[in-house]
């Protein structure tokens, strides 16, 4: 049989009264340990930096183990993102094929099928649910920047859990607040194996997902993404961890692709703009402080005129009203996403 599976395809009868509280106590559970899985790898040397090409923004990559079974190896990728709560939220939250679709395409992996099993809790329809969003789901999944030795079609039946949080770093003991948006693999009656209908591998993944800590600049967070290889079967572990560094490599799509989803807004936002400036008399980057030469020519950035190199500045097709086909424009990393390399690259 072929995906999408045909509507109705999996049995949901009502859960009892026992077996949804037990499923949200297993949510919130999850959304602590996944913010304690962060916290703690994230407290270990990095093993490897990763960087966006039109961010800037680095991420480094730490090893570690599953806070609550220290036999399951994993990865976390840390930086910095700027973003509102609300962006954040309507990102993950996914309501409709379009925004699973965007979803997909920023995480790097596309999704072949998705069916909510069972609707836990919802903050937009209760006002007093305590998670923005818990749900029993089903996906279908395969990642193309896997190998093909090892890229399969598999699927996952599991929590997902987006909401608030306060938690204690435990590497500084202050309480920090945030966003987790977390998954957490669970079995259910009603989603037995395809492995014979459908070829899929059933996949496990526990208190893995991306974490957001508010900091002291309003308007950015400290951003983790946690992954737990839960089920290595016979690959190496040095190749399951080399495909983590992928998989969570990805993180950073998501502050481009935010900054991306505001720069129409900028450019039409009415606030008047200062002349540009002669670049005769400008020897060095005015973001990174760099000098420039042949490599690195002068570029001015449209939105707040300063002169940049090559390297602190990207070029954008920007869709306008007026505009169907887009109007290119060059603008520097911290005009686009808040991110200068003279305060160091994060």
């Amino acid at each position: 049989m072929s995906l999408p599976l045909p509507p109705h395809f999996f049995s949901t009868p009502p859960l009892s009264v026992n077996k949804h509280a037990y499923l949200l106590e297993v949510s919130e559970r999850t959304c602590t340990n996944t913010a304690l899985n962060a916290l703690a790898m994230a407290a270990s040397p990095p093993v490897k930096i990763v960087e966006h090409p039109a961010t800037k923004r680095r991420a480094q990559l730490h090893y570690g183990t599953d806070v609550i079974d220290s036999s399951l190896y994993a990865l976390t990728g840390t930086s910095q993102i700027k973003a509102t709560e609300e962006e954040l939220i309507d990102f993950f939250y996914l309501t409709t094929p379009e925004k699973t679709q965007t979803y997909s395409d920023v995480v790097g992996q596309t999704i072949l099928d998705r069916v909510t099993l069972h609707c836990l809790a919802d903050g937009s329809v209760d006002a007093s649910s305590a998670f923005i969003y818990a749900g029993a789901q089903w996906s279908a999944i395969t990642c193309p920047f896997l190998s093909q030795s090892l890229t399969v079609k598999r699927d996952m039946c599991f929590l997902e859990v987006l909401n608030t949080i306060t938690v204690t770093d435990p590497a500084t003991g202050l309480t920090r607040r945030g966003l987790v948006r977390a998954m957490h693999s669970v079995v259910l009656d009603c989603c037995p194996s395809l492995r014979a209908s459908h070829n899929l591998f059933r996949s496990t993944l526990v208190r893995s997902g991306h974490v957001f800590l508010e900091t002291d600049e309003p308007g950015f967070y400290d951003h983790y993404y946690t992954h737990v290889v839960a089920d290595p079967g016979s690959v190496p572990k040095y190749l399951n961890l080399k495909n983590a560094q992928r998989i969570v490599g990805q993180m950073l799509n998501l502050e481009y692709h935010l900054a991306l989803q505001r720069l129409p807004s900028a450019l039409l936002a009415g606030k008047p703009r200062p002349p540009y400036k002669l670049t005769h008399d400008i020897t060095y980057c005015e973001a990174c402080d760099t000098k420039f030469n042949m490599l690195r020519s002068k570029h001015h950035c449209y939105i707040c005129r300063q002169v940049v190199c090559s390297t602190c500045i990207h070029v954008y097709n920007v869709p306008l009203p007026r505009e169907p086909q887009g109007i290119r424009v060059e603008v520097c990393t911290y005009c686009f996403c808040g991110n200068s390399a003279r305060f160091g690259t994060v």
